[in-house]
């Protein structure tokens, strides 16, 4: 079983970076990369947000693409003088991963990059500072999840730092296969996860998924609803190998928006007639492969849900296509470390 971590409040839709201005502190540590967030005035509304909140902002900037250990000890040292009780980090994934590391090493200046890279060793965090992340991409989602990747340029090796604690709070499996859920992942996400999570997941998943840690596990099954934290998840439909595969439709009761994650599944006419007319986003696999739909029934599937984009995934999971292969003008292709307008 896989699990899937997400932090305790997300602020999204229209106007959603004012709601720094209700954060509560005294000072705040903004850590940037290079030029477009300041060139499309996206830091200055940053800062001026932290100024109305009542706070004295001080800017890391410059941090490079895949950010190195150097960067990340340079800017906790540039923590431990300010003393921050606020981390906010904006843009792409490399700025986040980066300021994830520093605030480890802040919070605990004796710790080793060394130990910082045990997986699930990093001490509990919180006590000097909370992080915010404000992403500029869709790309790595290191704003939601529990990992960070920092460059040792002299030993020529990226170092994955994975814990809980760099979660800047609901999980959610499609179906039972090694790549959606992997029991040994699963088993040390959640058994070492302290807080009580909410896991989403079809039996097949369900029966396994729950042996993992004291969670709220709830079987998820096709037509079943769960709402919790202002959004409404629904499981719908999926053609797959796995009989009790679901898609899920995710509903933002907040901003009127509904996204749907197909899960792997083959192009099925009931499937569509099963969805409703309002998809805003559609994250849908393409490869081909198995139980995934090749490019052009993928293209035909999009169409007939009526959704306004599609984020084509899975492609070249298998084998070496583009994801270019989904030709339809109205794709979002993501990529590593690479800004992308939604």
């Amino acid at each position: 079983m896989a699990r899937f971590t997400l932090p305790r409040d997300l602020y999204h839709g229209k106007g959603a970076l004012e709601a720094l201005k209700s954060l509560k502190g005294t000072r705040a540590m903004v850590c940037v990369g290079g030029g477009s967030m300041k060139r499309f005035g996206f830091l200055d509304k940053v800062v001026s947000y932290l100024n109305e909140a009542g706070m004295e902002v001080e800017l890391f900037e410059g941090i490079e693409p895949d950010p190195s250990v150097d960067t990340v000890m340079r800017g906790a040292e540039a923590m431990a003088k300010f003393q921050p009780d606020w981390i906010i980090a904006i843009g792409g994934g490399s700025p986040i991963d980066a300021a994830k590391a520093m605030w480890i090493k802040y919070e605990y200046p004796e710790i080793t990059f060394e130990e910082m890279c045990v997986v699930f060793g990093i001490p509990e965090l919180r006590k000097k500072a909370r992080f915010c992340a404000i992403p500029s991409t869709s790309g790595t989602a290191t704003e939601v999840t529990a990992f960070s990747v920092i460059t040792d340029y002299k030993k020529g090796i990226k170092y994955p730092l994975a814990d809980f604690e760099i979660t800047p709070d609901v999980m959610i499996f499609t179906h039972d296969h090694l790549d959606h859920y992997d029991p040994e992942t699963a088993s040390r996400f959640l058994e070492k996860q302290e807080k009580t999570m909410t896991v989403l997941s079809p039996t097949s998943v369900w029966q396994k998924a729950r042996q993992h840690g004291t969670h709220n596990y709830v079987e998820f099954n096709r037509h079943t609803e769960w709402t919790e934290q202002g959004f409404r998840f629904s499981a719908v439909k999926a053609v797959h190998s796995d009989p009790c595969a679901i898609g899920v439709l995710i509903e933002d009761l907040e901003e009127s928006k509904v996204y749907y994650v197909t899960g792997d599944t083959l192009y099925s006419k009931d499937i569509v007639e099963d969805l409703p007319k309002n998809i805003d986003l559609v994250f849908l696999p393409v490869n081909g492969v198995g139980n995934n739909m090749n490019a052009t029934d993928a293209v035909r599937f999009f169409r007939a849900v009526g959704a306004k984009r599609a984020v084509p995934y899975h492609v070249g999971m298998f084998d070496k296509l583009s994801p270019e292969i989904f030709g339809d003008e109205h794709r979002l292709i993501l990529k590593l470390y690479e800004e992308t307008e939604v």
